[in-house]
């Protein structure tokens, strides 16, 4: 079973899973969950593998960090391999990770227990009706979660910010309609979820940003509307993807008895 923890900074997603009343905890319970709280250190100085092999205790005894996000800085036969390169429609071959796993993997850690991998959604120009570029994409996505498993990672740092150009805006000009558009996505999000799956079932993801992305969207007297023309207006449907495919696996194994598929659709 694939387990997923979604960091939000957005107090409306963060809402959603307080609830509007909860229980009282003691000062012992609350201690214990305080002790549990991570502080992950993300920014854009996160070291490379290499970097990290040759820094980490002096990194370690001067920050107050539990872990950290790195990112992959390796070149293959004149091709870049970074945070940037995963959603790009070019094969990334497990072999060439392999001298950057063996170095975090000689890392012995103290304090830094909980590092995550750096994952961007760029350079943004997927079309959704390519399948071919989509299978290589999720593939890629399985092949970092086999990178983040080997290395001891505990999982992704998921950065779905448009740097360059807005692959969860729909473009009228791909030649797909807005509801074509927003099937696809969803199926995506499910396409990749389910290789990331394959290769570390029980990953954590911080997601950067998730539902919260379209907040000021739901003030809108025509949702639908906004969300065609706003930056990010598949990210939800992309996101109810992923959610689609924890709700076969847990419906079928009895865990949850409805899908509770998201924010979008309300099914």
């Amino acid at each position: 079973m694939i387990r997923q923890t979604f960091i939000q900074v957005a107090l409306f997603f963060i809402t959603l899973f307080i609830g509007k009343s909860q229980p009282k905890l003691n000062n012992f319970e609350i201690q214990n969950l305080v002790k549990r709280k991570k502080i992950i250190q993300v920014g854009w100085e996160q070291p490379s593998p290499q970097i990290l092999k040759n820094n980490y205790k002096m990194m370690e005894a001067n920050s107050p960090f539990d872990g950290i996000c790195i990112g992959i800085r390796d070149t293959i036969k004149g091709m870049a391999i970074t945070e940037a390169s995963v959603f790009v429609p070019k094969v990334i071959q497990k072999k060439w990770l392999e001298k950057s796993v063996q170095d975090i993997k000689s890392c012995d850690f103290k304090k830094f227990t909980d590092n995550f991998l750096r994952i961007n959604t760029v350079p943004g120009k997927l079309k959704w009706d390519d399948n071919k570029s989509w299978e290589i994409v999720a593939k890629n996505m399985g092949t970092m979660a086999w990178f983040a498993k080997q290395a001891g990672l505990k999982g992704f740092c998921y950065d779905v910010e448009s740097y360059e150009e807005p692959q969860f805006k729909w473009n009228p000009n791909h030649g797909i309609s807005l509801r074509d558009a927003q099937t696809l996505a969803r199926k995506r999000g499910g396409q990749l979820i389910k290789e990331i799956g394959k290769e570390y079932p029980d990953i954590t993801i911080l997601g950067f940003f998730m539902f919260s992305i379209i907040r000021p969207n739901l003030q809108s007297q025509n949702i639908a509307h906004t969300l065609a023309e706003d930056r990010y207006g598949l990210y939800p449907y992309f996101l109810n993807g992923i959610l689609d495919h924890f709700a076969i696996e847990w419906t079928a194994n009895g865990k949850i008895k409805k899908s509770g598929r998201g924010l979008i659709d309300n099914k």
